[in-house]
């Protein structure tokens, strides 16, 4: 039974404690043991009517218990006030978890990253020292490099929570639009394409196919949606295989679409897609937090834009992003 509730992940359980497949009692202990299935409302439906079975059963952590034959009425109001409470509890847990989630992005990035500029700063001090040797140089070199890669690591993540933030402020469904006249040059995509192309030392493996046009989105926004989606096609693609940048006319706007002959991603992963997830992270060693998808997603539903992950041909991810055409 704990078996096939693992699988259905039921809104309610109501059991009887003498079961021809075993005990009631050892049904709600193995539910309260299982994170999967702590916290679901538990209710017994017994013909057991002794006060002793019903203090042992609520002692246990029953949240009712109904004595046979129970009415149609009663059993509905049981149901429904076990449902009605579950679910305010639930809305309260996630209010608290939302608000430290919120107070996280507000202070830790700015702690974080003010003990790592004074690191950087001593290193680049200690590297002028004359008397430094090569050995102890590299050391600082390292330093500094690590550095670096923890503030960039630390800038995503609040980059993320701000436009999380900004998310959990819209109504239900509604999107964050770029005002009236905010335009960003597709330009800019060509830029961010080369430079991550040329730092990967892959300028070979780019194939760019960009129209110049004016984007709606804001310029900053552009240059992180870009950024995120090639670096994550040249991560998880090998030196050799195409990454492929195009922005295309549609019949109603523009598509953007950034394709890789990688590894790619199967349909459960795609659905997935989250901060801090990671698919295959022990078979190919990947590096990083996890947050590229995740915040090109973000971006583009702050500005309203259509976002798409499917498999590329014949092999890798490609995403894509609509753009409508600018209205003035």
């Amino acid at each position: 039974a704990a078996a096939t509730l693992r699988t259905v992940r039921p809104q309610l359980i109501i059991s009887d404690i003498m079961m021809a497949d075993g005990d009631g009692h050892d049904l709600l202990r193995s539910g309260q043991a299982d994170p999967l299935l702590n916290g679901i409302p538990f209710i017994f439906l017994t013909a057991r009517s002794e006060p002793a079975d019903q203090r042992r059963s609520m002692n246990l952590g029953a949240d009712d218990y109904l004595v046979k034959p129970v009415s149609r009425q009663d059993l509905i109001h049981a149901v429904r006030t076990r449902l009605t409470r579950s679910k305010v509890a639930g809305r309260c847990q996630r209010q608290l978890l939302d608000q430290f989630r919120d107070e996280l992005a507000r202070s830790v990035p700015h702690e974080l990253l003010t003990p790592l500029h004074t690191i950087r700063g001593a290193s680049e001090t200690l590297a002028l020292e004359p008397g430094l040797e090569s050995s102890g140089r590299e050391l600082v070199d390292m330093i500094i490099a690590g550095c670096d890669r923890m503030t960039r690591t630390v800038k995503r993540f609040w980059r993320w929570s701000e436009m999380q933030l900004e998310l959990r402020g819209l109504p239900p469904g509604q999107t964050m639009h770029p005002p009236r006249g905010v335009v960003a040059h597709s330009d800019r995509l060509t830029e961010v394409a080369q430079g991550i192309a040329e730092e990967a030392g892959r300028a070979g493996d780019l194939k760019l196919d960009i129209q110049p046009v004016r984007l709606p989105i804001r310029d900053d926004h552009l240059l992180l949606l870009a950024q995120e989606l090639v670096d994550n096609a040249f991560k998880f693609s090998a030196a050799g295989q195409r990454v492929e940048v195009a922005l295309r006319p549609t019949g109603e706007g523009w598509n953007l679409s950034v394709s890789d002959c990688g590894c790619g991603m199967n349909a459960a992963q795609m659905a997935a897609i989250g901060p801090l997830r990671q698919f295959g992270r022990p078979e190919r060693a990947q590096q990083g937090p996890g947050l590229g998808l995740a915040l090109a997603a973000a971006v583009a539903r702050l500005n309203g834009l259509g976002v798409r992950f499917q498999p590329a041909v014949p092999r890798g991810l490609s995403v894509s992003v609509s753009f409508h055409s600018p209205q003035y």
